[in-house]
């Protein structure tokens, strides 16, 4: 890989009458006389952003050697031995190593600018591609080929990055496009954000790469392949909101070859109730490594024709990461592989608006500034009468909304949307003890039959939190006795005090 550097120097004169005029000057230099030892470059479907790595010599008291200068934020380019761009990113690593006289650079393409840059924004019936030219204006980041959906999406984003945005506009258009295929066997339509020079494209994800096979033969130095059925779940056993059994689902096939491993699904109005099952069954996890000649098509989010006997990897794989060196004119790669084609989903948020009893909208969440027993007070007077997003399962959602006025924990697990007991109790870690009543203050949360059930101890032996009979049976927050409500209360958060 050819490495070069734009530099942007400004020089300021002045005439004789004393004017000044200042001048900007761009050049692009060529660093391959300079760069020494591996040149890295990688991407991957998680990391989304690619990466460039080299190192130079560089060295002040040298007179032999050329005192160059890259700065942070400057723009590098990597070009291919034709000529053709691969990469543009810029500068975001220097470092510097004395004793070897080298400086290592680091610079991500800018994608990495639309993973970090957030903003909050609301899209109404707008499609996905419209939303995505949306984000990229706003974050300074040029629009080039985004794949047409012909969807249109509406959702708040709220303290989003401008990724997560574009990739929930684009989950949300493949949802509808594959709901709707007139073959149920066909793949499915999945989408991925790549940088193409200074312009984000968006394609299908999992494209064949063309004229390009990895081959024992002709282009693969060593293989790995592993396969592991530690996390197996074949079998759901499905249960109404009091415990009872309604029915089960299975696969079969896995149970035949593998024995059963059984998952729990309780039945919650708020959910798709088939897309939950659904996320609960696992089945083997499969991973492969190649180590072959570097090719500058292999990148991830694309596909590639294995042939590879000796590893039984034969047909169509997809690239989850792939690392490319160029060392002593010899260009090597390692790619990851994934077994299907999966896309990096942004679901929709929630809509966490709720109606209080008075017919207000509530959505104010405390600052955490209040002291226990003002911030309890605060708190219930903000949400009494609401149903929280959870409907009667709401329970650690009213704990987290009424202790946002007063726990700087409590605004934190609220503002991460925990909604479920066990999640808070591990994130509260030794803050949770055993019940005793006479470790009970204001503020505290109480902690029902194991991980049933969570509410706010509001003093005298009185709680506010949700109440799952309220609003007809939806869920409210209410008020009431901790031993009043038909279950054991088993442990304590500290939460007065975090």
């Amino acid at each position: 890989m050819i490495i070069k550097h734009k530099s942007v120097k400004t020089e300021t004169t002045t005439d004789e009458k004393g004017n000044q005029t200042t001048k900007q000057t761009e050049t692009i230099d060529d660093l391959s006389r300079l760069t020494v030892g591996k040149i890295t470059w990688e991407g991957s479907r998680l990391q989304v952003a690619r990466k460039l790595t080299f190192s130079y010599v560089q060295d002040a008291r040298d007179p032999n050697l050329p005192n160059y200068v890259i700065n942070c934020g400057e723009t590098v380019y990597g070009y291919d031995e034709d000529g053709n761009l691969q990469f543009q990113g810029n500068v975001y690593s220097i470092e510097k190593d004395v004793q070897q006289s080298t400086v290592t650079v680091t610079a991500y393409d800018n994608l990495f600018i639309l993973c970090r840059s957030k903003t909050t924004r609301k899209f109404t019936d707008m499609l996905a591609e419209d939303i995505a030219k949306a984000v990229c204006s706003e974050l300074g980041i040029k629009a080039g080929k985004l794949a047409e959906t012909g969807k249109k999406v509406s959702f708040i984003a709220q303290e989003k990055t401008g990724y997560q945005i574009i990739m929930i506009a684009y989950t949300d258009a493949a949802k509808q496009i594959n709901a709707h295929k007139e073959n149920k066997d066909d793949p499915d339509v999945l989408f991925h954000p790549i940088m193409r020079g200074d312009e984000l494209d968006v394609i299908k994800k999992g494209e064949l790469i063309e004229g390009l096979a990895a081959d024992q033969y002709v282009n693969i130095e060593n293989s790995q392949y592993k396969e592991s059925i530690e996390d197996m779940v074949n079998s759901i056993m499905i249960t109404d909101q009091q415990g009872n059994v309604t029915g089960y689902q299975t696969k079969d096939e896995w149970i035949q070859k593998y024995s059963m491993v059984q998952d729990v699904y309780k039945t919650n109005p708020n959910d798709n109730a088939q897309e939950a099952i659904n996320k609960l069954f696992h089945g083997p996890d499969r991973s492969g490594i190649l180590q072959m000649t570097g090719s500058y098509a292999a990148k991830s989010s694309y596909s590639i024709q294995i042939r590879d006997i000796l590893t039984e990897l034969c047909g169509k794989f997809w690239i989850k990461s792939d690392t490319h060196t160029f060392e002593n004119g010899i260009h090597e790669m390692r790619l990851e592989i994934e077994f299907e084609n999966l896309m990096n989903k942004e679901e929709k948020p929630k809509d966490t608006t709720v109606k209080t009893k008075t017919g207000r909208t509530a959505s104010a969440i405390g600052g955490a500034n209040l002291e226990a027993s003002a911030g309890v007070q605060a708190g219930f007077a903000a949400w009494e009468g609401a149903t929280m997003p959870d409907g009667r399962n709401g329970c650690v959602e009213a704990a987290t909304r009424i202790g946002s006025y007063y726990s700087p924990f409590l605004k934190q697990e609220c503002d991460n949307g925990v909604a479920s007991v066990p999640t808070l109790m591990d994130d509260a870690g030794d803050a949770v003890i055993p019940f005793d009543e006479s470790n009970l203050e204001v503020g505290d949360c109480v902690v029902f039959d194991g991980d049933e059930h969570v509410v706010v101890y509001a003093g005298d032996g009185q709680y506010v939190g949700n109440n799952s009979s309220g609003n007809g049976g939806a869920g409210a927050v209410g008020t009431g006795g901790i031993y009043n409500i038909g279950m054991t209360p088993t442990s304590i958060i500290k939460t007065s005090h975090m």
